[in-house]
């Protein structure tokens, strides 16, 4: 069944897109505090990303055969972001296992800035003085929330790394909300979920996590890992993207980073003191600002004429492909 939402232009329809994305953002934020109650329960990274995927893409996995008979070049298109964004993820989860949360979270929060230059340059998503404003806010209010953090020079290479994640997060976040739409939603998941844990399953038989033993607690936590933080967040965010548009799907997004901080806070006891609490005003500002400004998106079918290197003709042609 096409469960591909496909009206863009009333503002009630945009409203109701903003709101799943934003409830796909709580899904997301709480990711973080499963992965490292998953990571208390002796579950290893390499594991808790690959199961962060792998399990959705189970669960998905009957519609794949949507995919036998058409868009197939979309299909390559979904199929190769899965990737990108499984390598990404893992080096976060690496980065996360062995780093201070602080410093990596503040590497995975620039997404929203990512995604507003990408938009603009590789997708041709018009900038506009509340984008601009929003995007500010959000990363800025990330940074402060978060303060200064350091690492020496041994721990510089997984940092780096890290960067992936966001870099490829707004890659996918853009070509869902564009290259993409014509996609139905079941469908699409599982092409990116398959992509995502083909990524993985190398490094997991590399550093010989396969040989972990599963414990119930630990199996329970990649299960909830799996569901309530990726596989709810994600048909949300892929239903409500194309509605919202790819700025505004951005930047609401990073409203994950405030669930993260209260889900550490309330699970961990994590220390909120006023420079986190001020950091979060300005990014769920920014959020606001994104949320409830006139969108200036373009459409998914401009967004993908303009990504086309054959120009708008050669798009269209392939897309009919």
């Amino acid at each position: 069944m096409d469960t591909t939402i496909t009206t863009e232009s009333s503002q009630p329809t945009r409203s109701v897109g903003v709101l799943l994305v934003a409830a796909a953002a709580v899904g997301f934020g709480l990711n973080p505090v499963f992965a490292q109650v998953a990571f208390e329960a002796d579950v290893p990274p390499e594991v808790t990303t690959l199961a962060r995927y792998l399990i959705p893409a189970l669960l998905v996995s009957p519609w794949l055969r949507w995919w036998r008979r058409r868009v197939r070049k979309l299909g390559v298109v979904a199929l190769s972001a899965g990737l990108f964004n499984g390598l990404g993820t893992f080096a976060y989860f690496r980065a996360l296992d062995q780093l201070p949360a602080p410093t990596v979270l503040a590497v995975y929060y620039t997404f929203p800035a990512f995604a507003v230059v990408f938009g603009r340059v590789f997708f041709g998503v018009r900038l506009t003085m509340a984008s601009t404003v929003a995007a500010a806010a959000v990363v800025c209010g990330a940074a402060v929330a978060i303060g200064p953090t350091g690492v020496n020079a041994s721990q510089l290479p997984l940092l780096l790394a890290a960067v992936a994640a966001p870099v490829a997060w707004s890659i996918l976040l853009l070509l869902i909300t564009t290259v993409l739409h014509p996609v139905p939603l079941a469908p699409l998941v599982a092409m990116v979920f398959l992509g995502a844990s083909m990524a993985i399953i190398p490094f997991v038989i590399a550093t010989g996590a396969i040989s972990w033993s599963p414990t119930i607690s630990g199996a329970g936590w990649l299960l909830v890992l799996g569901t309530v933080g990726v596989l709810i967040p994600a048909l949300l965010v892929t239903a409500g993207g194309p509605v919202a548009g790819p700025t505004t799907t951005g930047l609401v997004g990073a409203f994950e980073f405030v669930v993260a901080f209260g889900g550490s806070w309330l699970v961990f006891g994590d220390a909120l003191g006023i420079r986190t609490l001020f950091g979060a005003v300005l990014l769920i500002a920014g959020v606001a600002i994104a949320a409830t400004t006139p969108s200036t998106d373009l459409k998914p079918r401009e967004a993908r004429d303009n990504l086309a290197t054959g120009g708008p003709v050669a798009a269209r042609r392939a897309l009919r492909s």
